[in-house]
């Protein structure tokens, strides 16, 4: 049967269509590690680095917002130390180079809703992380802050999550038919590394 809805995460795993495409890894940056009292969830952490490159990419004059801005993602009385904010400045500096020097944005919007449907007829709706738009098409950019320990976990991980960004590319696709959607990012923050795959 075909499901009334579709939330892009809960793809993670399916089966690609084409399994081991032509995906390039580049290390753009230093590893980023923070240990955050309170914070032991994998998920806890990754919405507290989405929130940071919302807030800081693109824009690195937001600097002093961050604390502020993290506020609401930290448990109560836990605040980021001088060090870590700093930690994190550098990442989302870092990761901004890279993708001024290897794509060229003419503009990127940061957790875009996206709702669609796709060709089942099923109403796609999520949110992406990032959409960069350059003078020949969109890109999907997606933060990862997992830790995978090997180059070969870190293939099965992007094959666990390239039908989620896939389906926020096929929905931005339908979305703006004036601009080809020419591939996804997936940033893995905790690594300063980017898995980039063209289509």
């Amino acid at each position: 049967m075909t499901p009334e809805t579709i939330t892009p995460s809960s793809l993670h795993g399916k089966a690609r269509e084409a399994a081991g495409g032509n995906r390039v890894d580049v290390t753009y940056g230093e590893p980023l590690t923070l240990a955050i009292p309170g914070v032991e969830d994998a998920m806890e952490k990754g919405k507290i680095l989405h929130r940071a490159f919302e807030v800081l990419s693109d824009h690195p004059e937001r600097r002093g917002l961050l604390p502020d801005a993290l506020g609401q993602a930290l448990p109560v009385g836990v605040a980021l130390s001088p060090e870590q904010g700093d930690a994190i400045f550098a990442a989302v500096a870092a990761f901004d180079a890279w993708l001024k020097d290897s794509l060229s944005p003419q503009s990127r919007q940061a957790e875009v809703p996206l709702l669609a449907l796709n060709e089942a007829g099923s109403v796609v709706h999520g949110f992406a992380d990032m959409i960069v738009e350059t003078a020949d098409g969109l890109w999907i950019v997606d933060h990862k802050s997992d830790f995978v320990p090997t180059p070969e976990q870190m293939s099965e991980r992007f094959d666990t999550y390239f039908p989620q960004v896939r389906c926020y590319a096929d929905a931005l696709g339908r979305a703006r038919p004036d601009k080809p959607v020419r591939g996804v990012v997936l940033n893995w923050v905790s690594f300063g590394r980017v898995s980039l795959e063209e289509f």
